[in-house]
């Protein structure tokens, strides 16, 4: 495994961290009577990490051609369809940035 590929398996993990973090926040927050707001941004951070952690591992998957658990479903193409709106998204702020200048 390569350094960038170690690198991006750190990237998950923190990110699986960052969710749990998040989740333990929504919980402390719901038993304590927090505000909507609180609990709608936390929950979207928890979402968006595991869902930025799932991205990275399904490429590593792909690069070594490992057989993903559930691949048979429709979990797989949901996350690939993820990866392309963040590439999309990432390539049009960049364009967006180089038309600024």
């Amino acid at each position: 495994m390569s350094g960038g590929e170690l690198e991006q398996l750190r990237g998950a993990e923190q990110k699986l961290l960052s969710a749990l973090q998040a989740a333990e926040q929504v919980v402390e927050l719901l038993s304590s009577g927090a505000r909507q707001a609180q609990l709608e941004e936390l929950c979207a951070r928890f979402l968006a990490d595991v869902q930025d952690s799932q991205v990275a591992l399904l490429r590593l998957a792909e690069r070594h051609q490992q057989p993903l658990p559930l691949q048979n479903n429709d979990y797989r193409a949901r996350l690939q369809l993820l990866a392309a709106r963040k590439q999309a998204a990432a390539a049009e702020a960049q364009a967006a940035a180089s038309a600024q200048q």
